[in-house]
């Protein structure tokens, strides 16, 4: 597991599910998705989501952009039905507490429609091929 001085630090005197730590955690799977390390960053998302729930809630912003991840983690592992099914559970929330317009939330859609338009679907193969 892949963690950083700092977030050892915050850890050590706020504890493991202060938000600052879980903040830190999500940026630290951000990174490692960013590396294309999917497996590993899904795991990281699941945990700072799980974590999120408990703290701040099911449906804060947070929270949902953990949900989120895990979704993207997925859908680069190939995972696409799993992912749809996130995605399909997260929209609506994220349309009901963030708005339609909010970037989260178009960023939700945009990726659903990616994976559920048939069009989409040989553009999304493609770009994790180029990506592997």
């Amino acid at each position: 597991m892949v963690r950083s001085p700092r977030h050892l630090r915050r850890r050590a005197v706020r504890g493991p599910e202060h938000p600052y730590v879980l903040t830190t955690q999500f940026g630290i799977a951000e990174s490692v998705a960013g590396q294309g390390r999917h497996s590993e960053a899904e795991q990281l998302y699941r945990d700072v989501h799980r974590a999120e729930e408990r703290v701040l809630g099911p449906h804060h912003p947070h929270t949902l952009s953990a949900r989120y991840g895990i979704a993207s983690s997925l859908t680069e592992q190939g995972e696409l039905s799993k992912a749809e099914d996130l995605l399909r559970d997260l929209l609506p929330i994220q349309q009901r507490v963030l708005g339609p317009n909010h970037a989260s939330t178009q960023s939700t859609a945009r990726l659903l429609r990616r994976l559920t338009d048939p069009r989409q679907e040989s553009v999304a193969r493609s770009d994790r091929s180029i990506n592997s």
